[in-house]
């Protein structure tokens, strides 16, 4: 491999994306860096997709390999059979519904030649909806920038942008690195990509390369629009299996990352049913246990964690209150109410307090109440 012309697999895994795949390949053909090879393996895709991978390959029969699964696989499965076909010396990934931008993998091998210590680098990234449209940008300049170096922490925490709390995607990595910590694990129901990336980053050094390279496609059919159980099966099931990784790591580093991630799995408890929902993360346990790790924490990592957990603190508050009251424990509620006030004193209201003591038809009558008074001062 020379520094000039580095022999990049492209890896594209493909499933009913016939509407977006042809914006996908493009973009990989269109790279100021063209890649070593591109892999496209097609999932048993029901609709128009391997027609047109077929025909991609057929017109770069030296540069494209096309593989059709007999049978759907899954997108683990899937993923780790077309990575296993790379034979080039980094490798990079992305799924067919995705675009990227035609200097991605230019600016990302320059990255890492600048910083021979890290062995992955990742870009910033836009959103687009089903048409194609921006819609958005995982760093938009207000912030931290994201990370680089040792950045398993943020992965684990799910904090590497400002603005979302996605983790990097579509990674320029040596292929040795990706063998060494290991392809997706089959044994988890969801965020098999989180999970590789927390393995990844124990391990090895990341660089930020800055700019938005990739446009990330946000729609009805895609797997981030999953179902919500789904989400939380799959983020326990990563976060506990990752859990002894932080054995290594001191005190502070352990609870940013309970902190964050208890508290999303408790923020995603409460969108299900109650009898699917798991005790252990409720907002109560969770609220009350991770306060009990930030006062054993020294006052300086105390007061920053408190800070960057403020919104989650608040909401875990608020919602441990909203629980204890519609259980009848109205004493505990008006604690946890008081709780909140240290987090944003000036947010807390009496819409607050009508959401927890009030019965619920009570608060309808009323908002109905109000929108005929409103239309009635409009006509006035």
């Amino acid at each position: 491999m020379t520094s000039s012309m580095p022999r990049i697999s492209v890896v594209i895994s493909s499933y009913n994306f016939a509407r977006y795949l042809r914006e996908c390949i493009e973009s990989v053909l269109a790279q100021t860096l063209p890649p070593f090879e591109i892999i496209i393996s097609d999932d048993c895709s029901s609709d128009d997709s391997w027609i047109i991978i077929s025909e991609y390959s057929q017109r770069y029969p030296h540069l494209i390999k096309a593989y059709r699964h007999k049978q759907n696989i899954g997108p683990p499965r899937n993923g780790n059979f077309s990575k296993r076909q790379a034979t080039g010396d980094l490798i990079a990934w992305l799924d067919g519904d995705d675009r990227w931008l035609p200097q991605m993998l230019e600016v990302q091998w320059k990255a890492l030649q600048e910083n021979p210590a890290a062995h992955v680098a990742y870009p910033n990234a836009y959103t687009i909806d089903a048409s194609g449209k921006r819609t958005g940008i995982w760093y938009n300049g207000v912030g931290s920038p994201p990370p680089s170096g040792d950045v398993f922490v943020e992965v684990f925490s799910r904090r590497v942008f400002p603005n979302t709390r996605s983790v990097f995607r579509n990674q320029l990595l040596y292929r040795s690195v990706l063998e060494e910590t290991g392809y997706n694990d089959l044994g988890l129901r969801s965020y098999w990509d989180w999970d590789g990336k927390i393995r990844l980053t124990s391990r090895f050094q990341v660089v930020y390369s800055g700019g938005p390279l990739v446009e990330y496609r946000l729609h009805k059919g895609g797997l981030s629009r999953g179902q919500p159980l789904m989400h939380l099966g799959g983020m326990m099931d990563v976060y506990e299996k990752n859990l002894p990784l932080l054995a290594q790591r001191s005190n502070a580093e352990a609870a940013r990352v309970k902190c964050n991630i208890e508290s999303l799995l408790a923020v995603q408890q409460d969108v299900i049913q109650p009898t699917e929902q798991i005790p252990y993360y409720c907002a109560r346990s969770v609220y009350d246990r991770n306060r009990r790790m930030l006062d054993q924490l020294p006052e300086r990592e105390r007061t920053s964690l408190k800070k960057e957990m403020t919104r989650e603190f608040k909401y875990l508050c608020l919602t441990a209150a909203r629980q204890e009251a519609k259980s009848g424990n109205l004493k505990t509620a008006c604690e946890y109410l008081r709780e909140s006030l240290q987090y944003e004193p000036t947010g807390f209201g009496l819409k607050s307090i009508a959401r927890l003591v009030l019965p619920g038809w009570v608060i309808a009558r009323m908002r109905a109440e109000s929108r005929q008074l409103r239309s009635k001062l409009q006509r006035s």
